[in-house]
Formats: C-alpha cells, sequence, structure tokens
C-alpha cells in the first residue's frame, strides 16, 4: 500500500513519494510478470489478472472482476501490462486497485496472489507445482509449500482442513496469532479421535505467504498476500464416535445442539456450556468445532464422582490466516487422575455465538 500527499504539477498530480522523479503520468506502463514451474510442461496454462472496480486503502482483494488472461510460454513465463491508471487512482489522496493473479496446475494446486497497490513494475516470486503429502503420523505431517522465501519481512502459515458434506471436521493452523498479536507456530500433534468421529471427503490444504512492505512515510504493511490451495478426497482409516453423543446440554430442553453429530451451525450466545455426561467416566479428551468467540482463553472445569472441580485453563490463539473471528477448533488433552466424571463445564469471557459441535473423549 502506497499511501501519499498529491501537489499540482502543471496539469498533472505530483506524487510526494516520487517528488524527483517529476509528473506521474496515467498512460505510465506497468509491467507483472512471473514465472510458472512444475515437473511437467506448463505452456499454455493460464493466468488470469483480475482488478478490483473501486480503489481502496489497502488489504487482500474482496470482489474483483476479471482484467486478461494471459497464457503460459514455453520458458514458463508470463507478463501483463497496465496503464498507471488502472493500478492506482491519480486523483485525490492515493489508493491503489487491488489486483489479483491467479493459476490452477493440473495437479490441482492454485495459486492466489493479492496486490493491495502496484505502483511500479513487479515480478512476482515464481509460481511452483507443490505436492504436500498430508498425513498422519503421531501429528499432521505434510511437505511446506515451495514459497520463494528471499526476503526479509515475510511470514508463512499453512492451514490443513478436514471436510465432509456436513461442514468441517477439523481445521489446523500452523501459525497462530497469541494475546499481544505475536504470531506463534502451533504444535502439530493431533489426536486422531477429533477425525475419526466424523466421515472425513475432502482434505483441503493452503499456505498463506505475506509480504510485509516498508513505506518511507509509514508504518510496515502488508504489500503482498499469496495463497496456494489443493484440495483432495480423503478416507481416514479409523472411526470413533465421542461418549457425548447425544448427551444432553444442561442449558437447552429437548434435543441438544452441541452434541447431536450434525455439524450445523447452532447460534447460542452463551458464555458457559455445560454437558451431563449421563453417567461417570473417564475423561481424557474434550473437542470443541467451529466455535466463534472474541474470547482470548476458556475456563473448562471436569466435576468428578465426588464432586471435585478439575480446572483448566486454555489460551485461545486466533488465527493468523484472518483478522476477522472465524470459526475455531480446538482439543484439550484432560488428566483428573483415576477420577470418573460426571459433568464438564466451558466458561468464556465473551459469549460464544455458535458452535458446530461439543465432544468428550474417553481413553481408547
Amino acid at each position: 500500500m502506497f499511501v501519499s500527499t498529491r501537489f499540482r504539477c502543471g496539469e498533472g498530480w505530483l506524487l510526494l513519494g516520487v517528488l524527483l522523479s517529476g509528473c506521474i503520468n496515467p498512460d505510465d506502463i506497468l509491467g507483472l510478470s512471473g514465472m510458472v514451474r512444475a515437473e511437467r510442461p506448463v505452456a499454455g496454462q493460464q493466468v488470469t489478472l483480475s482488478r478490483e472496480k473501486f480503489a481502496s486503502a489497502g488489504g487482500p482483494c474482496i470482489a474483483p472482476v476479471v482484467h486478461e488472461r494471459v497464457a503460459v510460454g514455453e520458458s514458463g513465463t508470463f507478463e501483463f501490462e497496465l496503464l498507471r491508471a488502472e493500478a492506482q487512482r491519480l486523483t485525490g489522496f492515493s489508493a491503489g486497485f487491488c489486483l489479483r493473479v491467479e493459476t490452477t496446475f493440473d495437479s490441482g494446486v492454485h495459486y492466489q496472489v493479492d496486490i493491495p497497490s502496484l505502483g511500479s513494475s513487479l515480478e512476482l516470486p515464481p509460481f511452483v507445482d507443490w505436492n504436500p503429502n498430508v498425513r498422519i503420523d503421531g501429528g499432521l505431517q505434510f511437505e511446506p509449500a515451495p514459497f520463494a522465501l528471499s526476503d526479509a519481512g515475510q511470514l508463512v502459515s499453512h492451514r490443513i482442513e478436514f471436510r465432509s458434506d456436513a461442514g468441517i471436521v477439523w481445521r489446523w493452523d500452523s501459525h497462530q496469532l497469541d494475546a499481544d498479536g505475536h504470531l506463534v507456530p502451533a504444535s502439530s500433534q493431533l489426536d486422531s479421535r477429533v477425525l475419526g468421529e466424523f466421515e472425513s471427503e475432502v482434505l483441503s490444504i493452503s499456505a498463506r505467504q505475506l509480504v510485509v512492505g516498508n513505506d518511507a512515510f509509514l508504518a510496515p504493511t502488508i504489500s503482498r498476500v499469496t495463497d496456494a490451495t489443493v484440495t483432495t478426497h480423503t478416507t481416514l482409516p479409523f472411526r470413533h464416535v465421542a461418549w457425548t453423543f447425544g448427551a444432553p446440554c444442561l442449558s437447552t430442553v429437548g434435543n441438544c445442539p452441541l452434541t447431536d453429530r450434525r455439524l450445523v451451525r447452532s447460534v447460542i450466545n452463551e458464555r458457559t456450556l455445560e454437558l451431563n455426561l449421563q453417567s461417570t467416566i473417564f475423561v481424557d479428551l474434550i473437542a470443541l468445532r467451529g466455535f466463534v468467540t472474541a474470547s482470548d482463553f476458556v475456563e473448562m472445569t471436569v466435576l468428578d464422582w465426588r464432586g471435585d472441580a478439575h480446572v483448566f485453563s486454555v489460551a485461545l490463539p486466533r488465527s493468523a490466516f484472518s483478522e476477522a473471528l472465524e470459526e475455531r477448533f480446538l482439543a484439550v488433552p484432560i488428566d483428573i487422575g483415576d477420577n470418573p466424571a460426571w459433568l464438564v463445564r466451558l466458561e468464556f469471557p465473551e459469549p460464544v455465538t455458535t458452535i458446530r459441535e461439543l465432544s468428550v473423549f474417553r481413553p481408547d
């Protein structure tokens, strides 16, 4: 994003940031080029350039419209040419038209790059075909996206989703934002029971690369966002059913939407969630699917058969993929010794607006 003050210069406008270079010509040609790489030939592969209709102050594109399509050449290269007036708003305060470049490999890997503002010609890092080889072996294992990391100020995060026809079964992000807004790596450990409770039919893995720019007049800004996504069909070899299937919610009359195994988004607007386990059982895992809250922690209380409360305070980092509140997925191992439990209570500082499922598991 490039923001600056403009001054009259003859019949045109002058950007303070390019004062020494003279007036800006709206007919200047700005090049946007790149390269596509794969083990198989890529000549003829389509690359699409889309452009927002209205200028914005930065951030990823919202609803860009296709501007041009080109075919990759024999050498794997492609190039777009834009008039400066197509990339920048040249009246009033500076703003750019967000540009999006996309291409899809025969393997199904889809690349998408959002450029909030193009102030000069730009060569994009290469788009490289990707075989993530996602597997579950003591945790989630995969091959990282082949992003070029030649510049400082680049952040890469991966997201893996298991989905069924009903919705998202589980989501895992490789990086999260802590309460102070710092990017922190997440554990790749994953209990297979949270995947085996539902029949996952689609596996999607995405990688997001943020390139942080440094404007001479502003604080660092996001100057480029690159997403790489591949979706495949999968069948998981393990099956589990949570003990809480059909268990009643203490605050709900009738069927409990938290334990119906439908993965439907339920609007609850509650700070406290309670499940009656219907009998005393040993508990070693609590999983929440698709819950939305502004809280940065949750306090979990497990009441054992003697009435003793075992309390666990768990941080709720935000996703590095989005600044907006989005559905979270949380699995928490529980250890209360040799004490069977009969009730689970979850308390949030801020209301949980929606949730898909709450599951409590016994040891295998």
